[in-house]
C-alpha cells in the first residue's frame, strides 16, 4: 500500500508531513552520475563553483551562499505512524519514477481536478 493512501485512511492526521524516504543522503554529483548512468545520457556536466562566484558554463549563473548543501529526509515519522520502510534502491525508484512520467505524459499537459 502507498503511503499517500495510508495517510488518507489514518484518522486524525491533520496536516501533517511525512518523509518518503531512504534516509540515505546522495550529494548532487553523484545522483547525476547516477541519472546518466541508468539512461546512458554520457557523463554529466560538473562544475565545481564557490559561493559568490561565477559559473564559466552558464553565463550570468552565481553560486548564492544559500543555496542547498545538504538534505537527508527522516523516514522515522511514517516508520512510527505506518510501520513504513523504504523497500527499494534510489536507482531503481529513479527508473520507476521516469517509466511512470513516460506512460503518464499526459498528466504534464492536461489539468486533472
Amino acid at each position: 500500500m502507498t503511503i499517500s493512501r495510508l495517510c488518507l485512511e489514518k484518522d486524525g492526521l491533520g496536516s501533517q508531513v511525512f518523509n518518503v524516504s531512504t534516509g540515505i543522503g546522495v550529494n548532487i554529483r553523484k545522483l547525476a552520475e547516477m541519472v546518466c548512468d541508468l539512461f546512458n545520457l554520457g557523463k554529466p556536466v560538473l562544475e565545481d563553483v564557490r559561493e559568490g562566484e561565477q559559473s564559466e558554463i552558464i553565463e550570468g549563473r552565481v553560486r548564492l551562499p544559500a543555496e542547498l548543501k545538504q538534505m537527508i529526509l527522516d523516514p522515522g515519522k511514517a516508520s512510527e505512524y505506518f510501520g513504513w520502510h523504504p523497500n527499494i534502491r534510489l536507482s531503481d525508484g529513479i527508473q520507476k519514477e521516469y517509466e511512470w512520467l513516460q506512460d503518464n505524459s499526459n498528466h504534464w499537459t492536461e489539468m486533472h481536478y
